[in-house]
Formats: structure tokens, C-alpha cells, sequence
């Protein structure tokens, strides 16, 4: 077979050797597994591959800066996601260079961003990495996230703690005491100030359309998106980006 080259360090790269991306660019094994677990070939182009290296280096840096020392919540049997209520953000954590590799890939993923939590059969179809007799969460995110949906091998029981983790993350479980109930009337002012937002950026983007401001209109569109999320999402929204400003990380890339 003929040999080609990796397209990122220009290696050359046997049969054997070399990693074909969808898109029919080729990658030798060092720099595929740079990319961690959440990256698959089959399904991925380099676009897909560029961008998900430049998220995974602002992710290394929230990580440094924000989780030292916190606990997280564990959901799946890998790969697993670890969330933490005390800064809004979850993570997936592979390895970047191999199993016994030190080098560790983060993909940071946003409470405010998570669009919604199912309990799924395999399909191969949604995923060929999924099989027909094995069950999974699945977790989609809205924004600017080159892979916005994840599936974890997982079982049911599982599934119902992440639930109640995030519907009380949200606010979605009913409070029977007056603390509860002064958190449910803050919440429902949240709410309405969370649906007015997600209108107001819904119009903004509209209008960029109509202005031929396709940048703009993205933006607000997405925005507005993700305020219309169901539960509270505003507090988790000022909490990250109080922490990402006082670190000094942009969240976009």
C-alpha cells in the first residue's frame, strides 16, 4: 500500500500507521490520539479535529483553575463525566497520548449548556461506537461545541441519579419547606428574566439575518437558544463567567 503523509506534522505514515479522517485527510496515530477518546475518525473531519484541539487547550486551563481541590460527581463506565456544582462546569477526561500515557485531553462542557439527558439503547446508527445490547446517556449541549453530543455507557439506575442530579442543578424538583419555597419564587423571577433574555437575543438575531449580519445573528440566535432551556439556567450562566473573568480565560475560541 502506499505510503502518505499526517497532515498535521507531515510524518510519513504506512498503511498500517495512519489514521483516515472522514473527510479523507490522513493522520498518523500520534497526532489522532492527541485529540483524546471524544474524537473518532470515522465520524470527524479536520475541521472537526482543529477546532476540538483549540477547545481542549482553553479546557486544560479551566481545569487548572477551577477544579483543584474540587468534588465532582462521576456518571458513566467510560468515558465518564465528572460535574461540579461548585463552578457550573463538567468535563470528560481521556487519554491524549495512549493508555499509559500521562498526557491527559480534557473536553469541558457547561451546565447552562446542557440541552437535555436521556437514557438510550445502542444504536450504531447515532454512534457506531455504540453497541445493540449495551445502554447509554445521552447528553446534548447547545453553543459553540464541535462536538455537542456525548454518549456514556451507562445503565439505568445510573441514569436516575444524573437526573436528579441535574433537575436539582435546574431547579426542576419541587421544595416543600419555606427555604424551598423562597428558592422557587427566586427561581420563578429567574425564569421569566431567563425567557425575556432568550426573546430579547431570539429578535437580535432575526434582525442580524435581516441586516445580512450572519456573525451576529449566529450568536444571538444561539444565545436566545440556550435561555429557553427548561430551569434556571441564569445562575449558572453569571457563576461561569464570573470564574472564567476573574481567571482571565475567554470561553471562545
Amino acid at each position: 500500500m502506499a505510503k502518505t503523509n499526517c497532515v498535521k506534522c507531515g510524518k510519513e505514515i504506512g498503511f498500517t500507521s495512519q489514521v483516515k479522517l472522514v473527510d479523507g485527510n490522513f493522520l498518523c496515530k500520534d497526532c489522532e490520539k492527541k485529540a483524546g477518546k471524544i474524537f473518532d475518525p470515522m465520524m470527524h473531519s479536520l475541521d472537526v479535529y482543529d477546532q476540538l484541539l483549540k477547545e481542549q487547550e482553553r479546557d486544560q486551563k479551566i481545569f487548572d483553575a477551577l477544579f483543584k481541590k474540587k468534588r465532582t460527581f462521576q456518571f458513566g463506565k467510560g468515558p465518564y463525566i465528572h460535574a461540579c456544582e461548585d463552578n457550573g462546569f463538567m468535563y470528560i477526561q481521556t487519554d491524549g497520548g495512549g493508555l499509559l500515557s500521562k498526557n491527559k485531553v480534557y473536553n469541558m462542557y457547561r451546565f447552562q449548556d446542557l440541552a437535555s439527558y436521556r437514557f438510550v439503547d445502542g444504536n450504531p446508527n447515532m454512534d457506531h461506537r455504540m453497541k445493540k445490547d449495551q445502554t447509554y446517556i445521552e447528553l446534548k449541549f447547545v453553543g459553540d461545541y464541535v462536538i455537542d453530543t456525548l454518549y456514556l455507557l451507562s445503565d439505568e439506575e445510573e441514569f436516575k441519579e444524573l437526573t436528579r442530579y441535574f433537575d436539582k442543578a435546574f431547579e426542576l424538583v419541587q421544595q416543600n419547606n419555606k427555604k424551598g419555597m423562597f428558592k422557587a419564587m427566586k427561581g420563578l423571577k429567574d425564569g421569566i428574566r431567563q425567557e425575556q433574555e432568550a426573546a430579547t437575543n431570539i429578535s437580535k438575531g432575526l434582525q442580524g439575518i435581516l441586516s445580512g449580519n450572519k456573525e451576529m445573528a449566529l450568536d444571538n440566535m444561539k444565545s436566545g437558544v440556550q435561555m429557553a432551556l427548561r430551569g434556571n439556567r441564569i445562575k449558572w450562566s453569571e457563576l461561569t463567567e464570573k470564574l472564567l473573568r476573574e481567571a482571565n480565560i475567554s470561553w471562545k475560541v
